[in-house]
């Protein structure tokens, strides 16, 4: 993605990108790595990610990213908050696990159009594999890719954005356990 190579020339310090794979038309799966230092000669942070755009057409998760890595890099040495962030946090940012699905995406077209699913009709946030089932449908190169990535780095937080009109996700832990609710909304207010 063209801006986050202007964020790594703008702030190389601060940044990384790499690409973790490609996708089922040969597009590059892109990640921005925030850290300071960025170098890995200091003692190991806790690493956090973020992926959206796993459907292709739910771009709010997409553009949420770019602000997001927008917000961490202009902000650094401005707010105490965000510079405490990149200091103390190795935070990975992938924009789109779905770039092909992103780039026939068509405004106004929710649901099963537009660029939902990969270019294979893969939908690929039913094609991670159970953690007790494993899957019955063939990994795609885009779900591989991630599978690949989290046995090299070891996330400590991930987040994975979805967007919809009437959207709400929650984290589902095995055993179930309760969400804390108050602190969840309280958090989004």
């Amino acid at each position: 993605m063209d801006i986050m190579q202007r964020y790594h020339a703008a702030y190389p310090g601060l940044t990384e990108v790499f690409s973790i794979g490609k996708s089922v038309q040969g597009r590059e799966l892109m990640v921005m790595r925030i850290s300071n230092p960025i170098d890995s000669s200091q003692a190991p942070k806790p690493k956090m990610k973020w992926i959206a755009n796993m459907h292709g057409n739910e771009a709010t998760g997409h553009e949420i990213c770019i602000h997001f890595i927008q917000y961490l890099l202009d902000n650094y040495g401005l707010d105490d908050r965000v510079t405490h962030i990149v200091d103390t946090i190795d935070v990975h940012i992938m924009p789109s696990l779905n770039p092909d699905g992103h780039e026939v995406a068509r405004d106004s077209a929710c649901g099963r159009y537009g660029g939902r699913e990969n270019a294979a009709g893969y939908d690929l946030n039913r094609n991670f594999p159970d953690q007790f089932e494993g899957t019955k449908q063939r990994i795609q190169p885009e779900t591989q890719a991630v599978l690949d990535w989290l046995d090299r780095t070891h996330f400590v937080l991930s987040a994975n954005l979805h967007d919809g009109s009437k959207a709400s996700a929650a984290a589902i832990f095995h055993p179930p356990r309760p969400v804390p609710t108050p602190h969840v909304i309280r958090l989004a207010s």
